[in-house]
């Protein structure tokens, strides 16, 4: 899982569309082997597109003791607390 976000950081400027896909393999075979991603993986990619954010498709806050992640494919709004 960890070399197909490589893959997918290394190609988001020059192939958005393939850096999506290594995503989607990435966590079809998390899920084939019952692997959850890392913090770091779960930053790298829209919970309800699956698209990867590359710092292009991304919108980073910080509020209150929150990281605030919105896409800007589809607007989804991601929160997780940080300290």
């Amino acid at each position: 899982m960890e070399r197909l976000f490589e893959l997918a950081r290394a190609s988001a400027g020059t192939h958005p569309e393939r850096s999506d896909r290594y995503v989607e393999l990435a966590l079809r075979i998390g899920m084939r082997l019952r692997v959850r991603p890392t913090r770091e993986m779960k930053r790298m990619f829209c919970r309800r597109c699956r698209g990867f954010l590359s710092p292009t498709q991304r919108m980073v806050r910080l509020r209150g003791g929150v990281l605030v992640i919105r896409c800007m494919r589809c607007g989804h709004i991601s929160r997780m607390r940080y300290r």
